[in-house]
Order: structure tokens, then sequence, then C-alpha cells
């Protein structure tokens, strides 16, 4: 579990141990991985609630006793007939392996639970009053940083070249191969620049990860928030309603212009992203 705590929760648990009392909301969210958005007292989460995340959530839980069987993600989100994803339905929530990657097979219900159990340990432990909440479509926008056009980056290509890669830092050496975020292998000079099901015109490998990717991949927009665009998509305040795009959409689905899409139940490629609300 060490591992696990290395996220929002382990900073919640050291400043806590440590008698830390930030003296303001600042002071005390960005430590725990949440960035102001705008000029209101809204945060939101840098990067998806991940797998570490929400077991912290289940295992604080049923730490005071509390029934947990019915907000366990649905593994079998990931069981398809076409398709051989039976070590995904096994191990992607429970193995350490996946801990850093975002929840999914999660319904819109777990998700506000999960924002009202972390409006409670937010309070009790750093004595500050929030709301942790699913954003409006409108706070969602500004968060993805809207004002960019459709993506978070410059123009409309979700690729960019190993020579830009190289000069922003984001291309590196992985253990003797060319590599990308220590997993992806980028062929014939380009990189992706987001995680959706996206393939190039010039070759039929799909430039994305074969599934979800680690909640800290790619690129962050200006405020420092990752997978805006691709990977999960977020669920909105809205029931039923979720923005960003996934690993299996298309890079235009998953324009921070494009509408909303839909759901009714939990899948493989629907997560979530918390927003905080100071309370006055």
């Amino acid at each position: 579990m060490k591992k696990v705590l290395s996220f929002t929760c382990l900073c919640l648990f050291t400043l806590t141990q440590a008698g830390v009392v930030p003296r303001s909301p600042v002071a005390t969210l960005e430590p725990l991985g949440f960035e102001k958005i705008g000029i209101n007292e809204l945060y939101a989460q840098r990067t998806e609630v991940s797998n570490a995340d929400y077991w912290v959530f289940l295992t604080d839980l049923k730490s005071q006793g509390q029934e947990i069987d019915h907000l366990l993600p649905d593994t079998l989100v990931w069981r398809e007939k076409l398709a051989y994803n039976e070590p995904y339905v096994e191990y992607y929530f429970r193995h350490p392996a996946y801990w850093r990657y975002p929840v999914v097979g999660v319904s819109y219900d777990q998700a506000n639970v999960y924002c009202k159990w972390l409006s409670k340990k937010i309070g009790e432990w750093h004595h500050i009053k929030v709301i942790a909440k699913l954003p409006t479509e409108d706070e969602w926008m500004e968060a993805a940083c809207a004002n960019s056009g459709g993506f978070p980056w410059k123009g409309d290509s979700i690729y960019i070249s190993l020579k830009e890669a190289k000069r922003m830092g984001l291309y590196k050496r992985h253990r003797g191969l060319d590599d990308f975020a220590g997993w992806f292998k980028p062929l014939e000079g380009e990189m992706p620049l987001c995680n959706v099901q996206e393939r190039s015109k010039r070759y039929t490998l799909t430039y994305s990860a074969d599934i979800t990717a680690l909640t800290e991949s790619y690129l962050p927009n200006d405020l420092g928030l990752y997978n805006v665009c691709g990977n999960v998509r977020e669920m909105l305040i809205e029931e039923g309603k979720a923005k960003g795009g996934s690993w299996e959409t298309t890079a235009e689905e998953a324009r921070i212009d494009a509408p909303a899409s839909s759901y009714n139940k939990p899948t493989d490629d629907l997560g979530f992203r918390v927003f905080i609300q100071i309370e006055e």
C-alpha cells in the first residue's frame, strides 16, 4: 500500500500526521494534487481519479466498519465477446501494476459517494470546508483550457514530431529504447499527444496505449491538468454526460469543444476527475 499512498491520499495522511494545517486553501489543495481554476474558489484535480485513490477510499470506509461491496467498480466492463480481456477483468483494479491508472467501471452514484467522502476527509484533516464534486460542463471546459481551441495545445494535430518532443523534454531514453512516458515506442518520427484510438493516415499502427494510460501520461495543459483529452471520458455533474473522449474514441470526439458524450452504465473508458469548491 505504500505505493498507493504516493498520490492524493498520501499527501492527506502526511500533512495530518505531521500536524501541518496550511493557512490557505491553495496551500492545502495544491499538495493534494489540485490546481486553482479561474478567479473563483474552484480547484480541479491534476489527474483523473486513479485505482490507487479509489482503493484508499474503499479501505478507509472498510476500516470504519462500513460495507463497501456496493462501491466496488464493475470489472466485468472489460469483458468483450470478440476479445480476450480476462486479465483486465481480474487485474486492472486489483493489481499494483495498475495503481496509477484511472479507475473505470464506476457508476455516477459511486463517483458521487467518493466525492462526498473526500469532502469530509479534507475537512477533518485540514480544517477547511470544501465541496468535492463532479464538474459542470462549463467548469470542465474552463479547466480543460477551452480558450486554447479544440485541444489544450496549439494546432489540431494529435501528433508531435520527435524533434519538437525532444525540445520540450518529452522524448527520453528508456532502458535502451526510444520511449515516451516509459511505455510507448514511437515510430517514424512522431509521438501522440493524447490517448485516443486514432490511426495515422500514413500507417495502420495505433498511436496510443493499448487501453488506458497512466494518469500522469502525455503533456499536461497550461493549468497542469493531465489527460483532459483522451484516456478516459470524465463524468459531469449532469448524470449520463461526460467530456474529454477516451482511449476508445476518435480524436475528434476527444476535442474540448466536442459535444458531451452519453452513458447509461459503467464502462471501461469512463472515469472521473474531482473538482473542489471552497465554502465560505
